[in-house]
């Protein structure tokens, strides 16, 4: 077994225990239902003396469902609609995608 086979595995198996479920809205409108690991990772920045906290929403989606996420593709979980704000960066493995969203939704 191939050292990507291993990190295919653990992958999954990391999907199945953390992942929720979604759906991936393409450009065309097509929807694909999926599994996405939701992370909210904390950005501060300085604005003089005042700090700014910032949760910026990412998914990491398998490539094995999302072929090749596009910016300004949408993502529904929990009845929440996210647009993709920025270029998906793939893992080195080529195995998920993460990628950085904002709420579309009023």
């Amino acid at each position: 077994m191939s050292a990507r086979d291993k990190f295919s595995r653990a992958l999954d198996s990391l999907f199945r225990c953390l992942g929720k479920d979604a759906v991936y809205i393409d450009d065309l409108l097509n929807e694909k239902d999926i599994t996405v690991i939701p992370r909210l990772p904390e950005k501060f920045y300085e604005l003089g003396d005042n700090h700014i906290h910032i949760e910026d929403p990412q998914f990491q989606i398998r490539v094995s469902e999302v072929e090749r996420p596009v910016f300004a593709d949408l993502i529904v979980r929990d009845g929440i609609t996210y647009k993709i704000n920025a270029e998906p960066v793939i893992d080195i493995h080529k195995l998920f995608w993460t990628c950085e969203c904002i709420r579309a939704d009023p």
